[in-house]
């Protein structure tokens, strides 16, 4: 065991990069890696104060989003992705503090309902070295940014734009390169539109993603431009989490209660569709499975 940084600062987020090769880690507002081969520490942002803050995430992705980081790896390494937040729009209220010795106040900025939020802004850094490059997110800036993930290329990355009211939930492409981007699918409801951890890149510049479309969350498979290719799951019942996608054998885990409302299961169903409708049960008992599928999607542990 070694320590790896030196400063009294607060650190946090601190995670390997894809290839292991690099720690990254927020420090005093902005984002940071280190070469574990060298030991050298470098600032992949710089202008992290006072109300600005890079790479973490803000007040309501943490708490409302289910998002608790502000960065993400491109596979190769190459790119950072980062969020930017200011949060000069949102009003300072007074929050007390009960302690075990007493009570004191505390100055927060709180974005309560109806009032300003923070301003989010995404960034895409090459790490050897170059100016950021602002992702295209559009021009309303009162939204949320709910969800981040790269393609298999790292030449693009995938963005989910969410509406203020939560009714409207945009995925778009965006170029890693320019910023530039596009608007892949939209997701709509009359109340709100549920996020989900769904999304699975394929190497064909498709994806797996999540829709509560037919009025339960299930599975579908788009193309490259979005457009649905095949629904992977029907039915009156839910898909609960995506443990895996093997391409290389066409197969797709989940868990879900295709076999009861009140059961957590683990199945595999085909890429292409077929047995969508009653997917391959591979967790036989009743009950409630937790389930982690291996990265090469050979073994599970249940």
């Amino acid at each position: 065991m070694r320590r790896l940084t030196q400063t009294e600062a607060f650190e946090t987020d601190a995670r390997f990069s894809p290839r292991g090769r690099l720690v990254s880690f927020v420090r005093d507002q902005d984002l940071w890696v280190i070469d574990l081969a060298t030991g050298a520490e470098r600032a992949i942002t710089t202008d992290g104060d006072g109300l600005i803050t890079n790479g973490a995430a803000e007040f309501i992705a943490q708490e409302e989003l289910d998002r608790d980081t502000g960065y993400w790896w491109s596979p190769d390494e190459r790119y950072l992705a980062y969020a930017r937040v200011d949060e000069s729009p949102v009003p300072e209220v007074t929050r007390s503090e009960i302690l075990a010795d007493g009570i004191r106040t505390v100055q927060q900025r709180y974005p309560a309902a109806g009032q300003p939020n923070a301003l989010v802004s995404l960034h895409v850094v090459p790490l050897a070295g170059g100016a950021p490059v602002r992702v295209d997110l559009g021009q309303d800036p009162d939204f949320y940014l709910a969800r981040v993930d790269w393609r298999p290329d790292a030449r693009k990355v995938f963005v989910q734009r969410l509406s203020r009211s939560q009714q409207q939930l945009d995925l778009l492409l965006a170029d890693a390169a320019d910023g530039s981007s596009a608007v892949l699918l939209t997701e709509r409801s009359g109340t709100w539109v549920e996020l989900h951890e769904f999304l699975r890149p394929l190497r064909d510049g498709g994806f797996v993603w999540g829709s509560q479309r037919s009025g339960f969350p299930h599975l579908y498979r788009h193309d490259a431009a979005g457009r649905q290719v095949v629904a992977l799951t029907k039915g009156d019942w839910s898909v609960t989490a995506l443990s895996a996608v093997d391409e290389a054998a066409g197969q797709v885990y989940f868990t879900g209660s295709r076999d009861g409302h009140e059961q957590r299961r683990l199945y595999a169903a085909r890429l292409d569709g077929r047995d969508a409708v009653k997917p391959r049960t591979l967790t036989a008992e009743p009950g409630w499975h937790a389930v982690q599928v291996a990265r090469d999607a050979r073994w599970f542990l249940d």
